[in-house]
């Protein structure tokens, strides 16, 4: 099972129903500035946790797949990131 998190809820939302559809991944997090709006996203799609800040999902050993939606310099910052987190974890 490949658990899932989505970053930025407004696009986010449809990529959260995608990744839903597809048999072997799971939305495990969510995450939005709009604290409001990633507790109703989270409870009416069945996610576990709900945040506001991407880098505490980031932290969470559960989420080893992410999909931003952001503006691209908020994006460039996430991705770097995650680059950071995966090579600090993925030994070759």
């Amino acid at each position: 099972m490949l658990n899932v998190g989505i970053v930025g809820l407004g696009q986010g939302q449809s990529h959260l129903r995608a990744f839903q559809m597809i048999e072997g991944s799971r939305v495990v997090a969510v995450c939005d500035t709009d604290a409001a709006l990633a507790q109703r996203v989270a409870r009416e799609c069945d996610v576990r946790h709900a945040y506001t800040q991407y880098e505490h999902l980031l932290e969470d050993d559960y989420l080893p797949a992410a999909r931003a939606e952001r503006c691209e310099s908020e994006y460039a910052q996430i991705d770097r990131s995650w680059t950071r987190l995966l090579k600090a974890h993925v030994r070759p």
